[in-house]
C-alpha cells in the first residue's frame, strides 16, 4: 500500500521480528522485557478474564505461566501493509503449555491463528491488536488425552517496539 516497495519489505520484516520477540519473551519468562513491548493501555482478554493495563496483564500472565513451561510457534505470516502507518497480519500458530492445575500436571496443545493489527509509533512498528483463534485445544492429564473444541480466546495487546 506504499509507493516504496523497499520500505514495505522493511516494514514486513520488522513486524515479523515483533511477533517473534513477543512470543519468545513469554516463553523465556522475560517479563520485564515483555512488558517493555506493551503500551500502558495494554488490554488482555482471555479465559482468565479481562485485564486492563500493562501491569495487570503482565501480572496475570506471569503468575499463570511462571511455574510452568510454554513454547509458542508462529509461522506462515500473511502481512498486508494497509497504509503509511498501519498493517494487518494473520499468523498460523501452535503452542504447548504445561502447568499444574489443581495439583495435577496438565498439558495444553493449542493451534489456530493470531490476527494482528499493527500501527507505526514514534518508536517503530507496534502490535496494536491481537486475538488468537484456536481451532482446538488438546489437553492431557496424566495418561488421558482429550481434544475439545473451544470458542476463540481473545486478547488485544497494544505494544510498542523494542526500539
Amino acid at each position: 500500500m506504499t509507493n516504496d516497495p523497499l520500505q514495505e519489505l522493511r516494514d514486513v520484516e520488522e513486524l515479523k521480528r515483533l511477533r517473534a520477540q513477543y512470543v519468545r519473551l513469554v516463553d523465556t519468562k522475560q517479563w520485564d522485557a515483555w512488558a517493555a513491548l506493551l503500551t500502558d493501555d495494554f488490554r488482555l482478554e482471555s479465559d482468565a478474564g479481562v485485564h486492563e493495563g500493562r501491569d495487570a496483564a503482565v501480572a496475570m500472565v506471569s503468575a499463570a505461566l511462571d511455574a510452568g513451561s510454554t513454547v509458542h510457534h508462529c509461522f506462515t505470516p500473511e502481512i498486508e501493509v494497509t497504509g503509511p502507518s498501519t498493517a494487518t497480519g494473520i499468523w498460523a500458530m501452535e503452542d504447548i503449555v504445561r502447568i499444574e492445575l489443581d495439583g495435577a500436571p496438565i498439558t495444553f496443545h493449542g493451534y489456530g491463528h493470531y490476527h494482528d493489527d499493527y500501527v507505526r509509533t514514534r518508536a517503530g512498528a507496534s502490535n496494536r491488536v491481537s486475538r488468537p483463534e484456536f481451532a482446538s485445544i488438546l489437553s492431557t492429564r496424566g495418561s488421558r488425552t482429550s481434544a475439545r473444541s473451544r470458542r476463540p480466546r481473545r486478547y488485544r495487546p497494544r505494544c510498542t517496539s523494542l526500539r
